[in-house]
């Protein structure tokens, strides 16, 4: 499974938009247009896993594999990076130096 969050610009505010896919491709397709139409700075699609919470049985979502890092290019395009699965805290402090292309 895979969620995907269009960062905004600011990226100390909520997400443009966010959800969860059962495919890349999906995922991907999803998060484009925000990113080409310059709405959000970036999109960024996670491998994940179905997890469940053991006190409260809520079904949460754990990173699992790799992370996608998706730029506007500058004929507004998209760019799809693979990167190493990296703690939220460094994947956002590195978002907005890594965003531009």
């Amino acid at each position: 499974m895979y969620t995907w969050t269009a960062v905004p610009h600011d990226i100390t505010q909520v997400p443009v938009a966010l959800g969860i896919c059962d495919d890349l491709e999906d995922a991907k397709d999803a998060v484009t247009p925000y990113v080409t139409s310059g709405r959000a700075l970036a999109g960024i699609i996670r491998t994940v896993a179905v997890a469940m919470g053991t006190a409260t049985l809520i079904r949460s979502y754990v990173p699992a594999g790799h992370a996608y890092l998706g730029r506007r290019t500058t004929d507004g395009a998209i760019r799809w990076e693979t990167l190493d699965l990296m703690t939220s805290m460094d994947f956002f402090r590195n978002l907005q130096s890594r965003a531009k292309c």
